[in-house]
């Protein structure tokens, strides 16, 4: 198979995905980024591109995803799942799950790879399952400290 008919393969797969990949530079910056930057952020390709993507993430957790960032930088090869909320165009906080890989190394690359998805919908279900189990617990325990005490009751009351 030709190299063309390769990257024409890989460059389809890309650009029609549902997650986005990104091409970062040692400073952060972002020298690509697919399509599907829109859909996740709201972003044209060309907005982001012209953005900080680090100022994007919640100041809360902008100092840890930097600092993730550069740990990437002195380790070649290795690759790190993160996730942290970023700011979609129109405001909101989004949940994005990141994948990036450290391809510095390799000349025809030259770049951390990062491939992310929204995972906000999925955070909000588990938040709900969690809330359901905790009031589940809850109701439980009420339950078993009131049948504890009339059986208490009639045990004192018999002897």
């Amino acid at each position: 198979m030709s190299p063309t008919v390769l990257e024409d393969r890989f460059r389809i797969l890309v650009e029609h995905g549902l997650d986005a990949v990104a091409l970062l530079q040692p400073d952060g910056r972002v020298s690509y980024v697919s399509p599907a930057i829109s859909g996740i952020l709201g972003y044209s390709v060309e907005e982001f591109l012209d953005l900080d993507a680090f100022e994007l993430v919640h100041p809360d957790e902008r100092d840890d995803a930097k600092r993730c960032f550069e740990e990437l930088l002195t380790q070649p090869g290795t690759s790190q799942t993160t996730a942290n909320r970023v700011q979609h165009k129109n405001g909101s906080w989004r949940c994005i799950e990141t994948h990036s890989t450290n391809k510095l190394s390799i000349p025809s690359i030259a770049s951390i790879i990062a491939s992310f998805r929204d995972i906000t919908d999925r955070r909000r279900a588990e938040e709900k399952l969690l809330d359901a189990d905790r009031r589940r617990d809850e109701f439980l325990a009420t339950l078993a400290h009131e049948l504890r005490n009339p059986l208490a009751a009639i045990s004192n009351a018999s002897m």
